[in-house]
């Protein structure tokens, strides 16, 4: 799967809200995806 706003692959995260896909290049880029895109 790739960043929304720079193309590059997105890795799996966890935050107090639960998991999501974010950029790998954070925090130069802040591009998210929550986990239903995945689907």
């Amino acid at each position: 799967m790739s960043c929304p706003h720079c193309h590059q692959e997105m890795v799996l995260r966890i935050s107090k809200h639960g998991r999501f896909w974010g950029c790998s290049r954070y925090p130069s880029c802040r591009g998210t995806r929550s986990l239903d895109a995945a689907a």
